[in-house]
């Protein structure tokens, strides 16, 4: 598997059709054996997420490989696996955002779309802004616990960098 990581935001506009051209930015980060595949599903807090191919089977692989005897395993599963929708880029690099999801998500035309680490997310502008407001208020006290567990994790393995 590639190791990739996404990188930036981007305000787009969806068309009539519901197609959406992916921009330069975004298409030039997709990994090669992506190809033209690329899966969209619902994400969480009301967005939509756009992985790359393989990425989505391998976080399929992931999800599935918990035991479904467990009542919460379950739903995660149907979540994830039930609102799936394969999706090909045309000659003309759009995709097609099948109309229930856009429906779910709260997307008419315009769209944010916001790198999130091996996947992409796709919001309305109004719930991007929510979101991201959210965001704000817990981003240093968050930030400030994440690197101080990761500062002494590296302290226990020896890694004084």
């Amino acid at each position: 598997m590639e190791d990739i990581v996404f990188i930036g935001d981007y305000e787009c506009k969806l068309d009539e059709k519901n197609r959406l051209i992916l921009p330069a930015g975004l298409r030039k980060q997709l990994p090669p054996s992506a190809g033209d595949k690329l899966v969209i599903n619902r994400g969480f807090d009301g967005c939509l997420t756009l992985y790359p191919y393989p990425e989505y089977i391998s976080e399929y692989k992931r999800i599935m490989a918990n035991s479904e005897y467990d009542a919460d395993n379950r739903l995660v599963q149907r979540r994830f696996a039930g609102g799936a929708v394969e999706i090909t880029l045309d000659a003309s690099s759009r995709i097609v955002i099948p109309k229930r999801l856009t429906e779910e998500a709260g997307i008419s035309r315009d769209i944010v779309i916001q790198s999130q680490g091996r996947k992409f997310e796709i919001w309305s502008p109004e719930k991007y802004e929510e979101i991201q407001a959210k965001a704000d208020e817990v981003y240093g006290m968050m930030a400030a616990k994440m690197m101080a567990k990761n500062s002494s994790a590296n302290q226990k393995e020896g890694n004084n960098d």
